[in-house]
């Protein structure tokens, strides 16, 4: 028997629901989701997640905000065995209740090369021991080019990505992340 679990219970479920509204106006889409997770330790280990957000297409141009609030529970008990940390950018941000503000900016140049930034705003919020009170920005700018021309995108199915990862977290005083990433795609 596990210490941490109780009866043992190693389960884990989790229930996510969306909806997503595509060109309510021309180019504008709105999306809100739903997130329960970790069913079986629900009551003193689960977490609820909220997020809402809009975009606005508007080619080549794209722009949108992305605003969720995690773990608003902030449970006494950690929720770490299964995915309690809060991923920002790719780092954690401790376990407890966070608000994030993401917005985000795209620009199809032409249909070989893509460039565009995501933004993030982190407050962490937490009561619990585990619990992080602190606030961290970051700043990712992104570069796509497609070998094929047939689309320029963040993803391209032929093509190289360079992306550049900044996160400095306020309560340390420090930059937590500083990443750069390239990546090279090629299918047939």
């Amino acid at each position: 028997m596990n210490k941490d679990h109780p009866a043992g219970s190693r389960v884990n479920a989790s229930v996510y629901l969306g909806v997503l509204f595509e060109d309510l106006f021309p180019g504008f889409t709105l999306k809100a989701d739903l997130a329960l997770r970790g069913l079986a330790q629900f009551g003193d280990r689960g977490r609820v997640d909220l997020g809402v957000g809009f975009e606005f297409d508007a080619a080549p141009l794209t722009v949108g905000l992305n605003l969720r609030a995690r773990d608003i529970m902030d449970n006494l008990a950690p929720f770490t065995d299964f995915g309690g940390d809060i991923e920002v950018f790719g780092g954690d941000f401790g376990g407890g209740r966070v608000v994030t503000v993401d917005p985000y900016a795209s620009f199809a140049i032409n249909d070989k090369l893509w460039a565009g930034f995501d933004l993030g705003f982190y407050v962490g919020l937490g009561r619990a021991a585990s619990s992080k009170n602190a606030m961290a920005v970051a700043f990712k700018p992104k570069l796509a080019y497609n070998f094929l021309g047939d689309g320029a995108t963040d993803d391209p199915s032929n093509g190289m990505v360079f992306e550049y990862t900044l996160v400095y977290d306020f309560d340390d005083g420090e930059v937590v992340h500083n990443n750069f990433f390239i990546g090279y795609r090629w299918t047939f």
